[in-house]
């Protein structure tokens, strides 16, 4: 990693472990996300302060039970609705409108 002298490092691939019963994510904390265990049935409807043309990457890691989900509707175009179980994951490109599914695991 380059640095100027007097700036701060920036970390390009942290991970931000959403909270549990999380409804959103926030593109100022980073671009890959990891869900929480949530209490209830939880989905995933908008990633905040998102920047046009990036890629955002999240990744399910809460267990089964309540597992996050994020809908064919609304702020993203998917192929189909995604349950991130552990482990699933989904890649998304934010156009400056919507967030559209580059892939899935």
């Amino acid at each position: 990693m380059e640095l100027e002298r007097g700036t701060e490092p920036v970390v390009e691939n942290e991970t931000v472990r959403l909270a549990p019963n999380a409804t959103t994510a926030d593109a100022d904390e980073g671009w890959n996300f990891l869900t929480g265990k949530n209490t209830g049935a939880t989905a995933i409807t908008n990633i905040e302060n998102a920047v046009a043309s990036q890629t955002y990457r999240i990744e399910g890691a809460g267990g089964t039970t309540n597992a996050t989900t994020i809908a064919n509707a609304g702020n993203f175009s998917l192929t189909a609705a995604m349950t991130l179980t552990n482990g699933a994951w989904i890649e998304l490109y934010y156009n400056g409108s919507k967030f559209i599914e580059l892939g899935r695991g």
